[in-house]
């Protein structure tokens, strides 16, 4: 059903970068995208697992479980994580900040570009809960496997790539 809905919405141009003030910043630690920017992102096929979490740096539980999600992906050569930060776009500096004061560059970070994040969601995904962290486990065909809201145990992610693979 998730992937029917994503399918349904249109593509939109390349989404903005934001990099935190380096002389040797190479490469971007946030990539902005909107809405349909992410839809297509989430419906992409890989040859890998996906796990996509949705946080924010406000968000306790989020911060909490970030480490145990970097394990879980860095012990599994077939998983892929990124990282959906929920924060408003008017405080991308301080995401980048906090991505790199926590080493959160090693794995894609991207912001929703959206005044309301959460309500984007609820648009775009049925069932979306009204709060985060949410963790999508996403299967290499593009087609949601399993999702997590709250704060995801480590046995219960891993239980559910053994699932997906």
């Amino acid at each position: 059903m998730l992937s029917l809905l994503l399918l349904a919405c249109g593509l939109t141009s390349p989404p903005p970068t934001t990099e935190a003030p380096s002389s040797d910043a190479a490469e971007p630690v946030l990539t902005g995208v909107t809405a349909a920017d992410l839809q297509r992102e989430l419906l992409r096929q890989s040859e890998q697992i996906r796990v996509y979490n949705f946080w924010a740096t406000w968000c306790g539980p989020c911060v909490e479980e970030l480490p145990m999600l970097l394990e879980v992906a860095e012990e599994h050569d077939d998983v892929e994580l990124t990282l959906v930060s929920l924060d408003l776009s008017s405080v991308s500096h301080k995401v980048v900040a906090f991505i790199r004061k926590h080493e959160l560059g090693g794995v894609p970070n991207l912001q929703l570009l959206d005044p309301d994040p959460l309500s984007s969601l609820r648009r775009m995904v049925p069932d979306w809960p009204d709060a985060i962290p949410v963790t999508l486990v996403v299967a290499p065909t593009g087609k949601l496997h399993e999702r997590f809201a709250g704060l995801v145990e480590r046995s219960e992610l891993e239980a559910s790539l053994d699932r997906a693979r």
